[in-house]
């Protein structure tokens, strides 16, 4: 037995909240780098499955690949009650907090649309191999641009590397030439995923600072969002208003869909900051190993089984796998049995309204894709959780190799799309790469190598306390 409830109060960064993060941006980087439909269909996502890759609609059921967008999104919302938390207490008025969220919104925005653009595959040099030079340059000016450096460093410096990586970016977005119909700058070409999180952190936010006194009106809002999603179609009026974009290059209605992960992650996150002030209780060792093999269980049960479309043999897997992670709770804090109860009954709605629209499926978004990989991301919290407020050397470096890329998620995004390949090719190492005679998996781990070299920049970009601004 050993007293493992060593959190430290409500200001303290989560390392387990991190760790979720960085999984999620960490396994972005790898399904993009994986050899091009020649692995199996469970390392694609499922509608997109080998050799031919095409989206298929038809196909339901999810894969880990189906899993990190999802956890990213439920990690937005479980840090809301942490940063924006933090600042209600130190005595900031709701205005100033609104303020901040929407200047937040705009810069995350904005970079949406500097991103995609500066991405090495949308760039349109004259010279084939020139894009990876640009793009691999345009990662500082946007990492300098969006940039926050550590307060000991003099105000001047600070200030005049952000100044720089602002003009750096403004003269490539006049200058440089792009590929499309358009081949100038577009401020309707942005990159989704940010376009997304850009969307759904302003509404978000709003939502959580409306309602952090009131969890069950949020939970409210919820059952909302989900009885228009599943109305949306037979609702002609309802379906004209989800997709009401006044300036789609900025906002776009549908995109509150992902609200239903970022809410239920909000009230996750409000739990496991209250957790920072329950007191201390023992815990067994022997219970923490079950909530994390219990978490791995539920994860590879409800992946395997959905995608294997066997319904019946998913739920009774995940039920086993719940119960055991419920009981090695028994000990925990009422905040964690909360986590653990909540995260069960929303894999179990998810579940039970599987059938709904042929099955689960990422895209076109089924109700169940929300429920079922919102319910997973509470025990993939819960994972980490265990982990760092164990003592072990192995779990807590488990633990950090994922804290630290999760703790700079945007030095990591744009390494994976310009950083890291651009490396790679003007090395030669991809060159190389592709000539050896390597198999379907020897090109994988190629992949991940270039995974564990992002996780590597966020961690140096973390370590050394630079960040960026979104």
């Amino acid at each position: 037995m050993e007293n493992q409830h060593t959190d430290a109060g409500p200001g303290k960064r989560s390392e387990s909240l991190d760790a979720l993060r960085g999984i999620a941006i960490l396994g972005m980087g790898l399904s993009g780098r994986l050899p091009w439909g020649t692995l199996p269909a469970w390392m694609y996502h499922a509608q997109s499955p080998p050799p031919g890759m095409a989206h298929n609609p038809k196909v339901f059921g999810i894969s880990w690949v189906d899993l990190v967008f999802p956890f990213f999104l439920f990690a937005l919302g479980a840090a809301l009650p942490f940063s924006l938390g933090k600042r209600a207490e130190k005595g900031a008025s709701s205005v100033k907090i609104a303020v901040d969220i929407l200047r937040r919104g705009a810069l995350l925005v904005l970079f949406a649309v500097a991103a995609q653009h500066f991405r090495p595959d949308t760039l349109a040099p004259g010279k084939p191999g020139d894009e990876w030079v640009m793009g691999t340059l345009l990662f500082f000016a946007m990492a300098l641009a969006w940039g926050q450096f550590p307060r000991a460093w003099p105000a001047w410096v600070r200030h005049s590397l952000v100044a720089l990586g602002v003009a750096g970016c403004v003269v490539a977005a006049f200058l440089l030439p792009f590929k499309g119909a358009t081949t100038g700058w577009d401020w309707n070409r942005s990159d989704i995923i940010l376009l997304v999180l850009a969307n759904v952190a302003v509404s978000g936010s709003a939502i959580w600072l409306l309602t952090r006194k009131h969890i069950w009106i949020r939970a409210g809002v919820v059952v909302a969002i989900a009885a228009a999603f599943v109305l949306r179609d037979q609702q002609p009026a309802l379906a004209q208003i989800w997709g009401w974009s006044p300036v789609p290059a900025v906002f776009r209605l549908e995109f509150h869909k992902y609200l239903l992960l970022v809410l239920p992650g909000s009230m996750v996150g409000d739990w496991l900051r209250a957790s920072r002030s329950d007191p201390a209780s023992h815990v067994f060792l022997s219970d923490r190993w079950i909530v994390g093999l219990s978490a791995l269980g539920l994860g590879v049960g409800a992946c395997v089984g959905l995608l294997g479309r066997d319904l019946g043999m998913t739920a009774i897997t995940c039920g086993l796998f719940g119960l055991a992670g419920f009981l090695g709770l028994r000990s925990e804090s009422s905040s964690y049995r909360r986590i653990g109860s909540f995260g069960l009954l929303m894999l179990a709605i998810g579940l039970a309204m599987e059938p709904l629209g042929g099955g689960i499926r990422k895209d076109p978004t089924t109700i169940s894709y929300f429920f079922v990989t919102g319910g997973l991301a509470c025990w993939g919290l819960l994972f980490f959780n265990a982990l760092e407020r164990g003592t072990a050397w192995p779990s807590k470096a488990v633990l950090q190799s994922f804290a630290v890329a999760g703790a700079n998620p945007m030095i990591a995004y744009i390494a994976i799309t310009n950083l890291v390949p651009g490396v790679a090719r003007l090395s030669g190492i991809h060159g190389w790469a592709n000539e050896q005679p390597w198999s379907p998996w020897g090109f994988a781990g190629y992949g991940l190598a270039q995974t564990v070299a992002v996780g590597i920049v966020a961690a140096v970009c973390t370590r050394s306390k630079i960040f960026m601004r979104t």
